[in-house]
């Protein structure tokens, strides 16, 4: 007896092995899915690069086309009719005249009837598909043309910023050089940052009046305790500048512009962001292998990006047109540098007028990609693109200067004037960013998509 239910046990065991593998290969076909959707396609695919269809439409049936044809049908038809009529019988009957006009009209209107019937479905599926890729488009426009409003963009490094927007004028050259700031009133002063934070906090009065509050993110990749201290320094400037003002503080130590930038843009916000990127060299006395500075980018509440035009009221056109915009940046490389920048233009195509940039700002990038950028930009050879170099003007670059860079064209870029192209390298993981930007009151279009 337990020897044949030992047996029983196996056998019903061995009835269960299919289905337990194949539950065990579904799982795993599961997790291979899921591993690629969340890890391989993050890296793969980071701007969605939509492939447009050329959708047409069928063409109408053609009666001149259809009539010879109808006619020879009809004609078979009818002779077929006449030729299986059985031999004797007499053709002066109803039976025969109906199938001798009823065979071809049933013939013409069956075949016909197809042939439309194809013609309306192919009609309804180009129709679907037109619909359907409109809608994708316009999904598209909206993601595409999310961007930050800019207030008002301040840069305090060692070059003025007023420098770069000098016409014809000659340009400072700090290449392969590191340059510091004089951070203290004196050497005597007890706060280390206060000359350049009071003058930051300074440049950016005007643009706090008439505001209550101000989130500050500090954006400084430095030691928790030094973090501290410039957070510290920092408040105390703004509330010295701006006591009417309440400043709430944030820090972190990730100054990644491209990283930052693509959260905010589809993240709402209702509070005024105050965003602080700086970096420092650790001993002021000893040069560092970069060049110091400070950036602050006044940000405007995103909370009506993507409400209807008629749903805005005044006062958010208004603070619109007053506003510069950044664009949500692409991340690129090499490879795929000239297609990037196309889609980059196609979508300027879409939001403003004109669209072409006319500068080109870079960091990070050696002679071979800056000139690469230039050519994928395909400019009119009669109004080449205007090149900044930031690492050949202001020294050389540290782990703020995308931040830096960023500031110092929205300041030095005259209201009304066409876009700009930003190009870096992340000082983290060596990618290649591009960014637009477009000054303030260029954006009738923009404002009306966005």
């Amino acid at each position: 007896m337990p020897a044949q239910g030992v047996s029983l046990f196996k056998q019903q065991g061995l009835s269960f092995l299919p289905i337990v593998a194949a539950s065990v290969t579904t799982f795993l076909i599961l997790f291979a899915r899921w591993f690629f959707r969340s890890v391989c396609c993050a890296y793969s695919m980071p701007w969605p690069v939509p492939t447009w269809l050329n959708i047409e439409q069928p063409q109408s049936l053609s009666l001149r086309k259809w009539l010879p044809t109808l006619f020879a049908l009809a004609s078979g038809a009818a002779g077929a009719v006449l030729l299986l009529w059985p031999p004797g019988k007499p053709t002066q009957m109803l039976e025969f005249w109906a199938l001798l006009i009823g065979v071809p009209f049933i013939a013409c209107c069956f075949i016909f009837g197809v042939a439309l019937n194809r013609w309306e479905r192919e009609k309804v599926d180009a129709e679907e598909g037109a619909r359907e890729q409109e809608r994708l488009m316009d999904l598209w426009r909206l993601w595409s043309s999310r961007h930050l409003r800019v207030a008002t963009s301040v840069a305090v490094m060692p070059v003025p910023a007023s420098t770069f927007g000098e016409l014809g004028g000659d340009l400072p050259v700090n290449k392969d050089r590191s340059k510091g700031l004089g951070w203290k009133v004196d050497n005597s002063a007890n706060e280390r940052y206060s000359r350049v934070l009071t003058e930051l906090a300074s440049r950016l009065k005007k643009s706090f009046e008439n505001r209550r509050e101000i989130t500050v993110e500090l954006l400084y990749s430095e030691t928790p305790d030094r973090i501290k201290v410039f957070s510290d320094e920092l408040k105390a400037a703004l509330g010295v500048t701006a006591p009417g003002v309440r400043f709430t503080m944030n820090s972190d130590a990730s100054t990644r512009c491209a990283q930052w930038i693509t959260d905010q843009v589809d993240r709402l916000n209702d509070v005024t962001t105050l965003v602080v990127a700086a970096q420092s060299w650790p001993d002021e006395e000893s040069p560092g292998v970069f060049t110091e500075g400070v950036a602050a980018l006044l940000l405007e509440p995103n909370v009506s990006r993507d409400r209807s035009r008629a749903n805005r009221n005044a006062a958010d056109d208004d603070t619109s047109l007053k506003a510069n915009h950044v664009s949500r940046p692409m991340t690129t490389t090499a490879d795929t540098l000239e297609a990037d920048i196309a889609q980059m233009l196609e979508m300027l195509e879409m939001q403003a007028a004109p669209s072409r940039p006319t500068h080109l700002w870079h960091t990070g990038c050696d002679a071979a990609l800056s000139s690469a950028i230039q050519s994928a930009m395909k400019a009119d050879p009669k109004n080449p693109v205007i090149e900044r170099s930031f690492d050949y003007v202001v020294g050389l670059p540290g782990p703020a200067t995308s931040w830096i860079m960023l500031a110092t064209a929205l300041e030095v870029a005259p209201q009304g004037s066409p876009p700009q192209l930003l190009a870096w390298r992340d000082p983290v993981d060596g990618q290649l960013h591009l960014c637009t930007i477009a000054p303030a009151e260029q954006q009738n279009k923009v404002t009306q998509e966005s």
